[in-house]
C-alpha cells in the first residue's frame, strides 16, 4: 500500500496510526502480510508529484491518498493504480470520479463535504429558523472543492429566497473581521 500524505508525520502520524489498525482488524498487519511504502511532504506540496511518481514505481497494489492534493498528484501519476482517498471536497468537481453513485475510473473514496451537502445544510439552517433572511457563509477559495461549494451555495439561498453574505477567510486572524461584517 503506498501511503501519500501532504502533512508531516509529527502532524499527521496518528492517522496513519488509525489507518494501520483498521487494516490490522481486517488481518492485516505490516511486516506479516502488508507493506506500507510511506511518502510525506513534510507541508512541501510541490513534492507530491515525485513522490506519487516514486509509489507507482514502487508497483504498489493501491495507493492511500487522505486529502485532496494527494489524489491529484497520485492522479496525475497513474490512471490504472488504484487510488482510494480519506475524504475530498468535491470529487465529482474535481474529476476524480464520473458520480457519486458510480465513481468508475480507478479512484474511489469519501466525500463529506460535498456541494448537494451544502445545499442541504442552508435547507435545514433555513428550515430552523424560518424568520432567518440573511445567512452568513466563511469560506476559503484555498481550499480545492470550495469554489463548487460556494456556488452551490448561492444557488441553494437564492431557492430559499435567503440573501447569502460570503466572505472569504485565510487566517484565523480573518475570522473577526468576517463575523463583523456578516454581523452589519
Amino acid at each position: 500500500v503506498g501511503f501519500l500524505n501532504t502533512s508531516t508525520v509529527a502532524s499527521s502520524g496518528h492517522f496513519l496510526d488509525a489507518f494501520l489498525k483498521g487494516m490490522k482488524e481486517f488481518g492485516y498487519i505490516e511486516g506479516k502480510n502488508l507493506i506500507i511504502e510511506r511518502r510525506w511532504t513534510e507541508g512541501r506540496n510541490d513534492r507530491l508529484p515525485a513522490l506519487a511518481a516514486e509509489l507507482v514505481e514502487a508497483k504498489v497494489d493501491v495507493i492511500f491518498a487522505p486529502n485532496t492534493p494527494s489524489v491529484i498528484a497520485a492522479r496525475q501519476a497513474s490512471s490504472t493504480t488504484p487510488i482510494v482517498f480519506a475524504v475530498a471536497a468535491d470529487p465529482v468537481g474535481d474529476k476524480f470520479v464520473a458520480s457519486l453513485q458510480r465513481p468508475g475510473g480507478n479512484i474511489t473514496g469519501l466525500t463529506i463535504i460535498s456541494g448537494e451537502l451544502v445545499a442541504k445544510r442552508l435547507e435545514l439552517l433555513s428550515e430552523a429558523f424560518p424568520k432567518v433572511s440573511r445567512i452568513g457563509f466563511l469560506y476559503s477559495l484555498t481550499t480545492p472543492g470550495r469554489s463548487f461549494q460556494v456556488a452551490e451555495a448561492k444557488r441553494a439561498a437564492d431557492r430559499l429566497g435567503k440573501e447569502l453574505l460570503l466572505e472569504e477567510v485565510h487566517r484565523g486572524e480573518d475570522l473577526e473581521r468576517a463575523f463583523e461584517t456578516v454581523s452589519s
